[in-house]
């Protein structure tokens, strides 16, 4: 067995508690042995991405202590030892409560800010080559260039990205659309619920990309969605206004 492999027993381990990762995971060395290989014990670690605790905070600040206190009651008999169902309908409560309190732009604002850490020197990279040229087409074409970046493509003063399947292999196979979807989804907090959910949940993804281009251009952007599996799309689109210049 690989370190590779140990990695992916890990993650569906992880997400048989419907609990988001990190980009990043951590290799411990617990015994080192030069001349017997078979002998070295390496933990390999999970870093799971603090949602629960990102989406407490922007609560609180978007809509104050009682609205918040309302939505988290949602949340009272989950742990990270909770089954991916159960924490699902955690989730399924707590956005459905949100859409009673919450405005679309407050919605943005609190679930936008539990996305994923977009790689902090990916923006840096994007942010020094629009500093040097102010062109957002000169962004495009060096991020297209590298690989490491969601595809955009560009209307006017929009950015539209849709997103790749999760697991291509899985989803090429799929029979069913369920089984398609699932394969598709990044997020293992809803993606096995998804026709449950509301989509307002899908704010939070579409805070990768806001994190992304709030960064290079130091100014705040809306994004917008397009086309989300939890409108019963096929697809995730997102659009991102850049703001005026």
């Amino acid at each position: 067995k690989t370190i590779t492999d140990t990695y992916r027993q890990v993650t569906k381990e992880t997400y048989s508690h419907g609990l988001p990762i990190a980009e990043s995971g951590r290799e411990v060395l617990l015994n080192f042995d030069s001349e017997k290989p078979e002998q070295t014990i390496i933990e390999i670690q999970e870093v799971l991405h603090d949602w629960d605790n990102r989406f407490s905070k922007q609560l609180g600040e978007v809509l104050g202590e009682d609205a918040r206190s309302k939505v988290l009651k949602c949340y009272t008999a989950i742990s990270h030892k909770s089954s991916k169902e159960d924490r699902a309908q955690a989730v399924k409560c707590a956005i459905d409560m949100l859409d009673e309190l919450a405005t679309e732009d407050q919605k943005f604002e609190i679930l936008s800010r539990c996305a994923h850490v977009f790689p902090p020197e990916l923006i840096e990279n994007m942010r020094l080559v629009y500093a040097d040229t102010q062109s957002v087409e000169k962004v495009l074409e060096v991020m297209a260039s590298t690989g490491n970046y969601p595809k955009f493509t560009r209307e006017g003063n929009i950015l539209y990205s849709t997103k790749a399947p999760y697991n291509r292999a899985a989803y090429d196979k799929a029979e069913t659309r369920k089984e398609k979807m699932q394969a598709y989804c990044f997020c293992p907090m809803i993606k096995y619920n998804l026709d449950e959910v509301s989509s307002s949940f899908c704010y939070c993804s579409s805070g990768w990309y806001r994190r992304l281009w709030e960064g290079i251009l130091g100014k705040q952007v809306k994004v917008e969605i397009v086309s989300s599996l939890t409108r019963n799309d096929d697809e995730c689109t997102f659009a991102v206004h850049l703001p005026e210049k």
